[in-house]
Formats: structure tokens, C-alpha cells, sequence
């Protein structure tokens, strides 16, 4: 509790002895009896809304609970001064009793956000297949890359800096998931020594990985993650990351989906052309042209790109889903809480009604 300098009252000067021909004595007395009957005004306000919430609070057990509370300001009226006891009361517990306008409004705002976080579960539920069906689409391309690369076995310079490209989106409200591959980036990055460079793609992880590595973020895209990831999409990101040079090591970190309750921080490794020439496996397949290892490293990117993107996006409508349903839940728990504390609060209200006509009753007869 805060605590607050005590300063005397100024002397009460009455209107007894003094020299009314002296208009400064008397304007002084005219003065101190007008604040002190403000302050006792002011103190009995104070104290009766006090005692009001108080009794209104406990109910029938008002009687014993609130006389801590009745000879707290007694005691708080004789010692202190207007100033300090004004300061004091904002600090006052009884402040924070709940009258029933406060909860009947508490409560339909929660009955209004339980309403939002049920429409955005649905949605989520709704949209969470067409995401799938995205995803198993874009594995194929993924796929095809993996056991191109187990054939051919390339290999990555531990020397050289590394690229990580990060996959998120921009929306939130869906959990964790934004927060888990911040993480993992920052851990690769750890593991790496420092000796990389980062591509965000999505505006949360953005925000995030620039509060720690704000010096290593290279590039970043936003105004993604909205609908399902589309090729034409995935090959113009590639195409940007293109522009950035060479890097010998590149690294796809995204959400992969695990089911529909869970998921977990994976990344693709994607080689350049070089790394695919020297590949000694390189010789199993018949090369039309002599560019096809760069066709080839520029496809492979943008098909990473492409299944990180479904992936993620498929892990951020199933988390988004769940998140919902749990707050969902929590509001209707809240709900059932202040409902509960609504009705005690108006049965004591009524029977402190009740009582006051009682009491008044009584003493007509």
C-alpha cells in the first residue's frame, strides 16, 4: 500500500472572539469552518459508500465482516488528514468489490468472445481439409526431390554460411507455432556458431527473430500464410532468395504436420548446382543438357519452399482449431464462475433489501 506524508489540519478558527470589523480575521474563520465541514462531509460520504459495497459484498454476513472495515476508518478519520485519507482510499479493498452491473457486463463480454472463439474453431475445422488435401499435394513434388538426392548423395561445407529460410505466416491466435520455429532457428543458429543468414518468410517469425538476430535477417516476405501456397508463389520466394548469392548450405526450416493435434519443427536441406555436379551418385541419371543440375537446384527450391509453405500452413489452421477450442472452453468455464457470483450477489442484494424494510418496519411499530 502506498504511503503518503502526513501533514497537520490547519487550526480550526471559529467565529467566537475574533474582530468582525477586521475583514481578514474574519474571512479566515469563514474559511476553516467551510473546509472542516467539507472534509466531515467528504469523510462521511466516503465512509458510507464504503460500508455500502461492503455489506452488499457479504451479505448476511456483513455484519461481522465489514466491523474490521468500520473501525479502519474510524480509526483512519482521527489520525489522518483529508489529503492522506483521500490517497489512502484509493488503495481501499472495499474498491474492489464487484456490484452487479460490473459482472453482468464482465459476463456478456465473455459470452461475446466465447461466440468469436467458437466461429473461428469452425472455421478453422472447415478449412483444416482443403489444407490437407494441399499439403499430401505438394509431398509428391517433396518426395521426388528426397530420393533424388538419396541417389545422388550431395554433400553440404560445414565451412561455409549457411541460408535459413524460416516458414511461418503472418496471422496469429493459433498457439504456440510461431514460437516453436523461432526457436529451432535460433537453436540451428547456435549450433552453427553464428555463421548464417536469415530469410523470413511470414511476419510472426520476423518479429521474432529480429529482437535476437535482427543483424543476421537478409530478407523477408510477408502477406503469406493466408490462403494455401500455391507453385507460382513458392518459385517467385525462390526466385527473390535467388538474388541474395550463393550460398553453399541452404536450409528450409517450417512446421511439419504431424496430426491434427500436433506438430514439430523440421527442416529440408536444399543443395546448389555445384553440390549436385560433385554428387557421386550424379552419374545413375542421363543429363539432357548441361545446365540441368542448376534447373534442377532452382526446382528443388522452390518445391522445399512450396511443401514447407503447405506444411506450415496445414500445422497453423490445426493449431489455430485447437487454440480456439481451448479458449472456448476456459470462457465457458469463466462463464459458469461469474454466473455463480451473478446470482449470489443479487440474493444478497435482495435480502439486504429485505432486511432494511424489515428493520424500518419494526421501528414504526
Amino acid at each position: 500500500m502506498a504511503t503518503y506524508e502526513q501533514h497537520a489540519r490547519p487550526e480550526l478558527v471559529s467565529f467566537d472572539d475574533i474582530n468582525y470589523e477586521n475583514y481578514a480575521e474574519v474571512q479566515k474563520a469563514r474559511t476553516s469552518m467551510m473546509r472542516e465541514q467539507w472534509i466531515r462531509n467528504e469523510e462521511l460520504r466516503i465512509t458510507h459508500e464504503a460500508l455500502r459495497r461492503c455489506k452488499q459484498y457479504h451479505g448476511i454476513d456483513a455484519q461481522r465482516n465489514c466491523r474490521p472495515l468500520i473501525l479502519k476508518y474510524m480509526k483512519m478519520i482521527e489520525n489522518y488528514p483529508l489529503q492522506g485519507y483521500l490517497g489512502y482510499q484509493k488503495n481501499d479493498p472495499s474498491q474492489n468489490y464487484a456490484t452487479l452491473r460490473d459482472i453482468e457486463m464482465r459476463l456478456k463480454s465473455i459470452k461475446n468472445i466465447e461466440k468469436i472463439t467458437n466461429t473461428m474453431k469452425i472455421v478453422a475445422s472447415t478449412r483444416l481439409n482443403k489444407a490437407q488435401r494441399a499439403m499430401q499435394a505438394s509431398r509428391v513434388f517433396n518426395e521426388s526431390d528426397a530420393e533424388f538426392y538419396k541417389n545422388t548423395e550431395p554433400e553440404t561445407s560445414k565451412e561455409d554460411k549457411t541460408l535459413l529460410v524460416v516458414v511461418s505466416s503472418d496471422k496469429g491466435l493459433c498457439g504456440s507455432i510461431h514460437t516453436q520455429i523461432s526457436k529451432a532457428a535460433r537453436r540451428r543458429i547456435e549450433e552453427l556458431n553464428g555463421n548464417a543468414d536469415i530469410v523470413a518468410i511470414g511476419d510472426k517469425v520476423k518479429a521474432q527473430l529480429s529482437r535476437t538476430h535482427a543483424d543476421k535477417l537478409t530478407l523477408a516476405f510477408s502477406g503469406v500464410g493466408k490462403e494455401e501456397p500455391t507453385f507460382h508463389e513458392a518459385s517467385a520466394i525462390a526466385d527473390e532468395i535467388a538474388t541474395l548469392g550463393k550460398y553453399e548450405n541452404t536450409e528450409i526450416m517450417y512446421n511439419k504436420f504431424v496430426s491434427g493435434v500436433s506438430f514439430e519443427p523440421s527442416t529440408f536441406t536444399v543443395f546448389t548446382a555445384d553440390a549436385i555436379e560433385k554428387a557421386p551418385g550424379l552419374s545413375k541419371y542421363e543429363l539432357e543438357t548441361e545446365n540441368t543440375s542448376e534447373d534442377f537446384a532452382e526446382f528443388s527450391l522452390a518445391n522445399s519452399i512450396l511443401t514447407a509453405q503447405a506444411e506450415g500452413h496445414a500445422s497453423e489452421i490445426s493449431a489455430r482449431r485447437n487454440a480456439m477450442d481451448n479458449a472456448s472452453k476456459n470462457a465457458g468455464d469463466m462463464i459458469n464462475s461469474y454466473s455463480i457470483l451473478y446470482n449470489r450477489t443479487r440474493q444478497a442484494v435482495i435480502t439486504n433489501e429485505l432486511v432494511d424494510i424489515i428493520t424500518g418496519a419494526s421501528s414504526l411499530d
